[in-house]
């Protein structure tokens, strides 16, 4: 009799999630890599956008840079003139080269797999052409090339002037890394930057670095889709779009403020016997209960209800982000900065029989302020109220409690 499976250890094959997840992390990826090129001194990058018009944006001296990001799996063929990604690539760069008249310098085509080498269909044979200004190979009749201008032509209202120009700006960088190996590009370019080399980082945490970045990336890319409409104006006249770009941009300074956060400011906190994330309790009951005891009115009780809930959800987006060593470190450190803070609290305000629940909570906010103003390093963004989430939390696991110690069952 064959052994039944159990739907837990065995693989969905029809499952695309995975595999658009490990692309998508690829395209970041590959931005923080471009990002990365701003400590290259002999380039002149000043900004980074991600998801911005391209799937990233180089700011290069005062043009911009946009690039693609392709991803393929290595059985199909490689990319070609007759690949609809590929044409939708060109009439896309440009769209961008008449919307923004000499703002791009340069349209990059970054990918996992190779273009093809094949004359007819080769990408790179017509950038060569473009370059060289022979147009009258391009627009050969019935050829290949002919065909994708007219089309763009046809589509975007231009001329063939403005094809082959914007042809001649594209850049290809095939077998970029594979899928799977493109995590270890990232380490080694992280070590070639001398100010991250100075501290003799070890190949671990220059891993947990490129999560870190990956992470911040991804937020960055996140925050909102190409924008589709090409006639707008790059910077936006009003203000939510401006700070909405914003937010999908890095310059050199931030990037270095968050590696060098990152490789001076380590978890320095430690507890015996680590929590997890994954292992907090969604719950209210105890602490609805010893905050009552306690003598803390109901909306008090309620804020911290939400608190608990807030501060729930930010740690499991930690751990979605940055898997669960690094996100537990940060989330022990801080459930131990909180529990000194309650604990003294505690005993400086117990009064044996009665509550004193209001004078702690006014004395634990106050403290919590106090350590995050002044360690603001230490809780790594968790905000005021997320902190306060976390005393909740260890209110609900009965290891804070806001008046004497009673029986709970």
């Amino acid at each position: 009799m064959s052994e039944v499976l159990k739907p837990n250890e065995i693989l969905d094959q029809n499952d695309p999630g995975d595999d658009t997840l490990l692309r998508y992390r690829y395209q970041t990826t590959c931005a923080v890599i471009a990002a990365l090129q701003m400590f290259n001194n002999d380039l002149s990058i000043d900004e980074l956008f991600c998801e911005q018009f391209e799937d990233y944006l180089i700011k290069d001296d005062k043009q911009f840079i946009g690039t693609q990001v392709k991803t393929r799996n290595l059985n199909d063929p490689p990319f070609s003139l007759k690949d609809t990604t590929v044409q939708k690539m060109i009439e896309r760069f440009t769209g961008l080269e008449l919307s923004f008249p000499n703002q791009f310098s340069k349209y990059t085509i970054v990918s996992n797999h190779g273009f093809s080498k094949k004359q007819s269909d080769s990408l790179q044979r017509v950038i060569e052409l473009a370059v060289k200004g022979q147009s009258e190979e391009i627009l050969k009749k019935r050829s290949t090339t002919n065909k994708l201008v007219q089309t763009i032509i046809k589509r975007l209202k231009c001329t063939d002037d403005d094809v082959i120009r914007t042809i001649s700006k594209i850049n290809l960088r095939g077998s970029f890394a594979s899928l799977e190996g493109i995590k270890q590009k990232l380490v080694f370019a992280l070590r070639e930057i001398d100010f991250i080399s100075k501290t003799s980082p070890t190949l671990s945490s220059l891993e947990k670095l490129s999560d870190v970045l990956v992470a911040k990336f991804f937020e960055m890319s996140s925050l909102g889709n190409k924008e589709e409409g090409l006639c707008e104006l790059f910077i936006s006249k009003k203000k939510a779009d401006a700070n909405l770009i914003d937010s999908k941009r890095i310059d050199k300074k931030e990037l270095k403020a968050i590696v060098e956060s990152y490789l001076t400011d380590p978890i320095t906190l430690t507890v015996n016997i680590p929590e997890s994330i994954g292992d907090i309790r969604s719950t209210n009951d105890k602490l609805e209960l010893k905050m009552d005891k306690g003598g803390i009115d109901f909306h008090n009780v309620g804020l911290h209800k939400d608190y608990k809930y807030s501060a729930q959800t930010y740690l499991l987006s930690l751990l979605y982000k940055h898997g669960s060593e690094e996100s537990d470190a940060l989330y022990n450190q801080v459930r131990l900065i909180v529990q000194t803070e309650c604990q003294e609290s505690y005993d400086e305000n117990f009064k044996g029989e009665g509550g004193f629940g209001t004078e702690m909570l006014k004395d634990v906010r106050k403290r919590i302020r106090e350590r995050i103003r002044e360690e603001k390093d230490k809780f790594r963004g968790l905000s005021y109220e997320h902190v306060l989430g976390i005393a909740s939390i260890l209110t609900e696991e009965c290891t804070v409690w806001w008046s004497e110690k009673f029986d709970l069952t």
